[in-house]
C-alpha cells in the first residue's frame, strides 16, 4: 500500500520542548506531542524566518511560542526528494505578522524547469485612484466586431493590456514595492524576537507595517 501523501500547515497549539517558548517549561503536553509525531511518522519541516510564530501575553509579559508549523507525511517528503532534480527544495516560511498574534506560514516549492507567464491580478489599490473608472470606461467603449462571446473576450483582453500599462505608469512596480516592504517588516520582526521587543523596534515595525496595511 502506497504511503499517504499530505502536508498540513497551521496552529497545533503545542510545542516540542521548552526551547520553543519563552514562558513554558517542558510539560506532559510536550511529551505527548513529540510522541504523536513519532507514532504517526510525521516530519516537522524547518521554518525559515521568525523562529517564534505566536506572540501572546502572560502573567510576566509577552510570551513567544512556536505553535505554528508544517507537518508532512514521510511519503510526501520522500516523493518530493525524488523530484529534487526537477523541483526546488520544499520549505516553510513565515510571513509578516499583520493582523493576528500568529505569523502566517507559506509552503514553497516551485517547479524549476519552467518559467510561466505572470497571471493577471486585480489590485484593490486601483479602485482608490480617481483615473481608474475613466480608464475602464474608455477601454470598454472600444469598438470590437464579432459575435457576443468574441467581443467579450476581446474587450477583456484589451482592458487587461490597458490596466497593466496604466498600473506601471501610475504605481510603477507595485509588486516590487510590496516585496521590499514585506522583507523590511520580516527583518524587523525577527530583530524584535532577538532583542526582547524594544520600544525602538516597535516604532520601526509600526512605520514599516503602514504601507502593507494600507494596501
Amino acid at each position: 500500500m502506497a504511503a499517504p501523501l499530505w502536508c498540513v500547515l497551521g496552529d497545533f497549539n503545542a510545542i516540542l520542548g521548552s526551547y520553543e517558548s519563552t514562558g513554558i517549561t517542558y510539560s506532559t503536553s510536550c511529551f505527548e506531542f513529540t510522541g504523536f509525531l513519532a507514532a504517526s511518522s510525521l516530519v516537522d519541516l524547518d521554518t525559515k524566518g521568525a523562529f517564534y510564530t505566536r506572540v501572546g501575553k502572560g502573567a510576566r509579559g509577552l510570551v513567544l511560542s512556536c505553535l505554528d508549523r508544517a507537518l508532512c507525511s514521510t511519503g510526501f517528503v520522500d516523493l518530493w526528494s525524488s523530484l529534487s532534480d526537477l523541483w526546488s527544495s520544499l520549505s516553510c516560511n513565515t510571513l509578516p505578522q499583520l493582523h493576528s498574534d500568529h505569523y502566517p506560514l507559506l509552503l514553497l516549492g516551485r517547479d524549476s524547469r519552467f518559467s510561466r507567464p505572470r497571471p493577471f491580478r486585480f489590485l484593490n489599490v486601483w479602485v482608490e485612484d480617481p483615473t481608474f473608472l475613466d480608464l475602464v470606461s474608455g477601454s470598454w467603449s472600444s469598438l470590437v466586431s464579432g459575435c457576443p462571446t468574441f467581443r467579450l473576450f476581446k474587450k477583456l483582453k484589451l482592458l487587461r493590456t490597458s490596466l497593466r500599462t496604466w498600473n506601471w505608469e501610475v504605481f510603477r512596480d507595485l509588486s516590487s514595492k510590496v516585496n521590499r516592504a514585506t522583507d523590511m517588516v520580516t527583518e524587523i520582526q525577527i530583530r524584535l524576537q532577538a532583542n526582547s521587543f524594544s520600544e525602538k523596534l516597535f516604532r520601526e515595525e509600526a512605520d514599516a507595517l503602514l504601507p502593507l496595511i494600507m494596501h
